[in-house]
């Protein structure tokens, strides 16, 4: 069996750091971290006294899935959410599961969720101007189709 151990007097003459630091500390793409989050909408709206109580409920659901690497509940200038939230997981993977166990979820009987993952918000478009919904057809009975 061949032996791979460096002599005894044998000197690096490269540091770690300088073997990692093309691996270790890549920044991730707009689109990957896109990927990584969801955006959370259905959430109820409080005032600051109870944005801390507000959190502990919603980790609690947001935790049944995966642990987030990060939330965000954005407020507006008197402190209350906005009704929304942003949670970030650390894979792809992870925020996917999390869309599809959140989106619908009930929180009560005046929250429902819904979930989005931000890459695939970038797919939407505008509604347009002169929709009008399709005319109502009549029922035609095809009568017995045994």
């Amino acid at each position: 069996m061949p032996d791979f151990s460096d002599p005894p007097d044998f000197a690096d003459e490269i540091t770690e750091e300088e073997v990692l630091a093309g691996t270790h500390y890549v920044r991730p793409t707009a689109r990957y971290y896109e990927e990584c989050c969801v955006l959370i909408y259905g959430i109820p709206v409080v005032g600051p006294e109870r944005i801390e109580k507000l959190k502990v409920v919603l980790s609690k659901v947001f935790n049944f899935v995966h642990i987030p690497f990060s939330t965000f509940f954005p407020t507006d200038d008197d402190g209350k959410t906005k009704g929304y939230c942003f949670l970030e997981y650390e894979t792809p993977e992870q925020t996917s599961a999390a869309s599809k166990v959140l989106d619908g979820y009930t929180l009560d009987k005046n929250h429902t969720f819904s979930a989005y993952i931000l890459s695939a918000m970038r797919e939407l478009t505008e509604p347009v101007e002169n929709w009008t919904p399709p005319a109502k057809k009549d029922y035609v009975d095809a009568g017995d189709l045994w």
